[in-house]
């Protein structure tokens, strides 16, 4: 179910690959997103994500960000 400049659109998918690109097919971009609702709980509204703290994250994203670039360089060096 999509819900789009109060627009209800309610969409049965055939199997599970059109399920997870429904956006992709009704040619839906991120930006056009503006309020985000799962299991009846608003996770975003009016491009405002309420159920997380953007800052703390990243912060924290920030903190481990060497960690994981070496971690990416080792994995990749494994490759060669």
């Amino acid at each position: 179910m999509l819900i789009t400049n109060a627009r209800l659109i309610t969409w049965e998918s055939p199997n599970r690959v059109l399920e997870d690109h429904a956006l992709h097919i009704f040619g839906f971009q991120p930006g056009m997103v503006t309020t985000t609702i799962v299991s009846g709980k608003v996770l975003m509204k009016d491009r405002e994500l309420l159920t997380i703290n953007e800052k703390e994250i990243s912060v924290k994203a920030r903190e481990i960000a060497p960690q994981v670039w070496e971690c990416y360089q080792r994995e990749l060096s494994k490759m060669s």
